[in-house]
C-alpha cells in the first residue's frame, strides 16, 4: 500500500497476486495504514509495519495478549483502535434475542467460520448456539449505563478509539439513547 500511495506501480507475488496495480488517483496525503489482527501471533507480526491496529472486543484477558503482542512486536506508542459488537434493547430479553438473531455466528471459532460459505452453512453450525456463548464476544445489556462502564474501561488499556456495532435492528433508537445516555458519559 505505501508504494502505491507513493505512485509506484507494484507487481507482488505472496498471498495475494498483484500485477502492475496503480492509483491512478492518490490522496494528497497519504492515509495511516492500520492493520487489523484477532490474535496475539497477528498483532506482534503487523506492528513493525502497521501505523495502527484495529481489532474487535474479547475478553479482557485476551484483548491484552493482542495489545501487549502489538507493543512488543514494535507498535509501542501507536494507536489503538477497536470496535465492539454489542446488544441494546429496551429489556434483557430483548438484548439476548436480538443477538441470537443478529449476531449467533460470532459465537463460532474462526477457523469453522473461515470454512463456511453460504448462509445456509452459518445457519446449521449456529442452530443450537446458546446465548451465554456470545457474552465474551458481544456485549449485552438493557442498561446504557452499564455500557458507558464496559465503554470507559477500554481507556485503561490504552484504546485510543471505539467503533460500536451495535447488532440489533433499532438503529436509530439505539443511536438517540446511546447520544443521551452513553456518550455523555465517555467524553
Amino acid at each position: 500500500m505505501r508504494r502505491l500511495l507513493a505512485g509506484d506501480t507494484v507487481d507482488e507475488d505472496h498471498v495475494v497476486t498483484v500485477r502492475a496495480a496503480r492509483l491512478y488517483t492518490r490522496p494528497t496525503a497519504s492515509p495511516p495504514l492500520f492493520a487489523a489482527a484477532m490474535t496475539p501471533q497477528t498483532a506482534r507480526e503487523v506492528a513493525s509495519w502497521a501505523d495502527g491496529l484495529i481489532t474487535v472486543n474479547a475478553p479482557r484477558d485476551a484483548l491484552r495478549q493482542i495489545l501487549d503482542a502489538f507493543r512488543d512486536g514494535g507498535g509501542e506508542g501507536k494507536p489503538v483502535h477497536l470496535q465492539v459488537h454489542l446488544s441494546w434493547a429496551e429489556t434483557d430479553e430483548e438484548v439476548r434475542a436480538q443477538a441470537m438473531d443478529q449476531w449467533r455466528l460470532n459465537a463460532l471459532p474462526p477457523a469453522l467460520t473461515e470454512e463456511l460459505e453460504l448462509p445456509e452453512q452459518f445457519d446449521a453450525a449456529t442452530e443450537h448456539v446458546p446465548s451465554e456463548a456470545l457474552e465474551s464476544s458481544v456485549l449485552m445489556s438493557a442498561d446504557p449505563g452499564r455500557h458507558a462502564e464496559v465503554l470507559a474501561s477500554y481507556a485503561e488499556l490504552g484504546i485510543e478509539r471505539v467503533y460500536l456495532h451495535q447488532v440489533g435492528r433499532d438503529q436509530e433508537r439505539f443511536l438517540d439513547v446511546f447520544g443521551d445516555r452513553v456518550l455523555p458519559q465517555l467524553r
